[in-house]
């Protein structure tokens, strides 16, 4: 904009009079940036870094990015994309957010991004006299499960998702020595599931991957 400049004073106090126009230019603090784009189910046993993204923001030179808590993941920061390298055996939600700065200062924050980490170093494992393999695991959603014992065994097996919600329910298996079956998950969407196998010794738990 335009405006009309009478007296000039220095920082020692000394001053000019006169008229004359000069054009300022009015800088304004960073809008806020859009909430981050990037993956909210991570294990951190397979992907040991994340990378987020945002579209640029309004009156922006640079974006900071900030992570709690503080100890799920250190952060590498270019602007408007960041990559999270996890703490291994993190396990819980870590907010992601990001504010844009410029000569004014800080702008105000994104919306967080909520990101649920798990790690198999977090998952406590119940012996239940049952030996147990699942593979392959990641998969697309296949998986096939094999079981041995050295007597008959009863069981329910099922499979919940991040949500805690079952997606898969099989009770009163029984078998004598050992077992086989395949376990066909590929209607489900990508991310992280948790097979629970239960008998009258306990639970036994494993962490499912679908990519």
């Amino acid at each position: 904009m335009d405006v009309t400049i009478s007296s000039v004073v220095d920082s020692n106090g000394c001053y000019n009079v006169g008229d004359g126009i000069a054009t300022v230019t009015v800088e304004h603090l960073p809008e806020a940036p859009v909430t981050p784009d990037g993956a909210t189910v991570v294990n951190s046993d397979v992907d040991t870094t994340s990378t987020y993204t945002i579209t640029q923001t309004a009156n922006t030179t640079d974006h900071i990015w900030t992570i709690l808590p503080m100890d799920a993941g250190t952060l590498e920061m270019d602007d408007t994309l960041c990559t999270v390298s996890w703490t291994p055996g993190f396990n819980g939600v870590a907010q992601l957010k990001v504010q844009g700065v410029n000569i004014c200062g800080q702008g105000p924050a994104s919306t967080s991004l909520d990101i649920t980490v798990e790690s198999s170093f977090g998952i406590a494992e119940t012996n239940i006299g049952v030996g147990v393999s699942i593979y392959p695991n990641p998969s697309e959603g296949i998986y096939n499960i094999e079981m041995n014992a050295k007597s008959k065994q009863e069981m329910n097996i099922k499979v919940m998702n991040a949500l805690g919600f079952a997606v898969f329910s099989a009770t009163n298996v029984t078998f004598d020595g050992s077992y086989k079956s395949t376990l066909d998950l590929s209607g489900q969407a990508e991310g992280l599931y948790f097979l629970v196998i239960e008998n009258d010794k306990g639970v036994f738990y494993k962490k499912l991957i679908i990519n």
